[in-house]
């Protein structure tokens, strides 16, 4: 009798591991048509930019990445200053074009103090600061704006947080994907 209950007992062995090997490979399968489906379930509506002013570095990484991982279209149809710009930096692979309306605007990094106002005293560490911090940026954008947009503006050296270089229109082809027209 004992015999037969071994038997027994080994036949549900293997019965529970041919079971637990087809449930790992069902959900290995579900798992491989989740991830290819993904740009399916992405968020098709694009992403608009009609007038954003910058602002928080890390505000502006964080949708970048969100914006890439969701399969976003970043369209520039407006005003687009200071930390906006960073959406072009070649790091976060955004699907991101202009339209006739876009202007980029661009300035040299500055202090800003804690009370929300903006520290722009020429001390010297603070003009080489910003100049190096601005060469670390320049890295970041596509080779070509990054050529255009070298001398920009350092608020620390002219005391105006408000100077920028600006790209438009016809400045702007060649360097960043022209959204398409409708009609």
């Amino acid at each position: 009798m004992r015999t037969i209950l071994l038997t027994i007992g080994h036949r549900n062995i293997e019965t529970r591991i041919r079971t637990a090997h087809i449930l790992a490979m069902r959900t290995v399968l579900t798992l491989c048509a989740l991830l290819l489906a993904a740009p399916a379930f992405a968020d098709p509506r694009p992403v608009v930019i009609k007038m954003d002013l910058g602002g928080w570095i890390p505000t502006y990484e964080q949708r970048a990445y969100r914006w890439a991982a969701e399969g976003r279209k970043v369209i520039i149809d407006g005003d687009c200053r200071s930390a906006c710009t960073y959406y072009l930096w070649s790091k976060y692979h955004l699907n991101i074009c202009v339209t006739p309306n876009a202007r980029l605007m661009f300035h040299m990094p500055f202090w800003r103090t804690g009370q929300g106002r903006y520290d722009i005293e020429a001390t010297p560490a603070r003009v080489e600061w910003s100049q190096k911090r601005w060469q670390a940026m320049l890295a970041e954008y596509p080779a070509a704006i990054a050529a255009k947009v070298r001398n920009s503006p350092n608020p620390s050296k002219i005391k105006d947080a408000r100077v920028y270089k600006t790209l438009t229109g016809s400045a702007l082809d060649g360097l960043v994907k022209r959204c398409p027209t409708a009609g």
